[in-house]
């Protein structure tokens, strides 16, 4: 476990510019850019009293859940703040509903939750406990800011249920802030700036690769409600098959989605490019102040042709661009050492690489059922959000066997989530033995 009386590095008293992209393309009138989470457990919704007790252990062990974002007035840089208001209740709401088991229903009070922006004065983060009184589904919200998509999957253990091993990832608090800190920070970076002008070589040498991905998007510009439906496969078969035939599982969920889309106008052919979050956190030191640790790696979209050959192709793809799969984590970091007024472009710089009609994210959850006040957790999903003028993002949570898969569609491009996740399951059969 890491040691929680460490001090934090000066990164982590503002986000990284690979942070600030996922807070530039959350505007008015756009899509949230929060990930979303949602745990089946047996049994009756705790109290409320025992929720804040739960969430209050959490986030004892997780100072980052109790953090906020305040603009610098100096110099307009974001900085990280610990909220000397901050409180859990404020965090959690309790719904009553009639039948956990209808998914529809319960799929679309999830969308609508999901489509409230979470609250810039406090924590990016909240909360919600369903049930029908035999089952409870807890479902919630964290900011892309706070996490990418394998540490959304461990904080949100931890808020269900205050879940903590060895190797959970501890912090401490921030140091008391100054105005003036953040100030300094520029300086320094203008002054290294303009004496090694190396910084700047490297910058755009990191943001090479970058920059010749930037276009505007092709195609309609999708701008309708997101709408968000979740299934289970069985995993096993579908590992075991796609290991046979060369392949992987995130390779077989990109070939899944192309075939699905068939026919929609999202696929253009077999030309058409999805991008995969690389999580590449293993190793790293949690107090860096770099929450998201993801490079993007791209993927065509083979939508014809014969399956088994689209997943070799694609898992050829995605295994060839590792080597360059680092480039946007790199300009992060290049940037990261520059002023606000260089460095917020940049980060609006790197928020347009999501501008690729599908997102397929797959993460690792517990391989055996855990418990929750003593009854088991039955279902574990998780979900990326689909940004403005993207029509399609596919999550997949493995847990206990299954995967757990997540649709978040843009109803211009996807009248109907629920029936192109199901089509996206027939494709996946392709792959089964």
């Amino acid at each position: 476990m890491t040691d929680a009386s460490a001090q934090p590095s000066d990164a982590a008293l503002r986000p990284s510019a690979l942070d600030q992209a996922f807070l530039d393309l959350e505007r008015p009138g756009y899509p949230p850019l929060h990930i979303g989470f949602s745990v089946e457990i047996d049994g009756p919704a705790p109290s409320t009293a025992l929720m804040r007790a739960m969430i209050a252990g959490a986030v004892g062990a997780t100072p980052e859940l109790t953090r906020r974002l305040v603009r610098d007035p100096l110099n307009g840089a974001l900085r990280w703040f610990d909220d000397p208001w901050f409180d859990a209740g404020g965090h959690i709401d309790a719904f009553a509903v009639e039948d956990l088991t209808d998914r529809a229903a319960i799929d679309a009070l999830i969308t609508r939750l999901f489509a409230s922006f979470l609250p810039r004065d406090r924590p990016l983060w909240r909360f919600q406990a369903l049930s029908d009184g035999e089952r409870t589904l807890m479902a919630g919200q964290l900011h892309h800011v706070l996490a990418d998509g394998s540490r959304a999957v461990e904080l949100a253990l931890q808020l269900v249920g205050g879940i903590l091993s060895d190797d959970t990832p501890t912090g401490s608090r921030l140091p008391d802030p100054t105005l003036l800190e953040g100030v300094k920070s520029d300086l320094a970076g203008m002054v290294r700036g303009m004496t090694d002008l190396s910084v700047i070589g490297d910058l755009f040498g990191s943001a090479r690769p970058i920059l010749e991905r930037i276009a505007a998007p092709s195609g309609p510009d999708y701008r309708g409600d997101r709408q968000i439906a979740r299934s289970r496969v069985d995993l096993d078969p579908l590992r075991d098959g796609v290991r046979e035939q060369g392949g992987t599982v995130t390779a077989a969920l990109v070939v899944a989605c192309a075939r699905a889309l068939r026919g929609t106008g999202i696929v253009d052919g077999d030309r058409t490019t999805a991008f995969v979050p690389l999580n590449a956190r293993r190793g790293t030191d949690p107090l860096t102040g770099e929450a998201n640790q993801v490079s993007v790696i791209y993927a065509s979209l083979p939508s014809t042709g014969d399956p088994k050959r689209g997943l070799q192709q694609v898992t050829k793809e995605l295994r060839e661009s590792r080597h360059s799969a680092n480039a946007l984590s790199d300009l992060g970091r290049r940037a990261d050492d520059l002023p606000n007024v260089i460095r917020a472009p940049v980060a609006r710089a790197i928020s347009t690489q999501v501008f690729a009609p599908v997102i397929v994210s797959s993460n690792v959850g517990p391989p055996e059922e855990i418990e929750l006040f003593g009854r088991r957790i039955t279902g574990m999903w998780g979900w990326a959000p689909s940004p403005a003028g993207q029509p399609m993002a596919l999550s997949a949570v493995s847990y206990a066997g299954g995967l757990h898969l997540t649709l978040v569609g843009d109803t211009d491009g996807i009248p109907d989530a629920a029936d192109t996740l199901a089509r996206i399951e027939q494709e996946l059969e392709h792959f089964t033995g």
